[in-house]
């Protein structure tokens, strides 16, 4: 089993999108908050490779911009970045493309679940908190 770090991650869609670096930051630039001196946030090229090269995470505020700038929904972002428990992140594939592909895949499920979706998560029916799909609870014996 393995996990697709952030910065493969981030490498491979940026490259898709036919960005470099620079313009990625750029753009992710536009979604940061001021800082506290109430300044504009800027992305060095140097911070920028560390990101992409694995020597530095991204802070969650920095993983929303980015997957914002990349197209990406704000939350896959956090998930990507491992602001989710890490055992979230764990797939089995023989091809990283593939990998890729099952992430997004789990991603999408736990979105459906935590938007309260009845539906299917990863070919199960939810389950709702009184243990039954529909949510209909038994009598408390008194």
């Amino acid at each position: 089993m393995a996990a697709i770090p952030f910065a493969k991650w981030m490498r491979r869609v940026r490259g898709e999108m036919g960005m470099t670096q620079v313009d990625l930051a750029k753009a992710a630039e536009k979604h940061l908050a001021l800082d506290a001196k109430g300044q504009k946030q800027t992305l060095s090229n140097s911070f920028m490779s560390n990101i992409e090269n694995g020597r530095r995470v991204p802070r969650p505020e920095l993983a929303e911009a980015l997957a914002v700038a990349l197209g990406k929904p704000r939350s896959l972002g956090l998930f990507m970045s491992g602001a989710v428990p890490m055992s979230w992140l764990q797939v089995e594939a023989d091809d990283e493309r593939l990998e890729l592909e099952a992430l997004e895949d789990i991603y999408n499920d736990l979105n459906r679940l935590a938007m309260g979706s009845p539906v299917v998560v990863r070919g199960k029916e939810r389950t709702h908190l009184s243990g039954k799909p529909d949510g209909s609870e038994e009598p408390v014996p008194g």
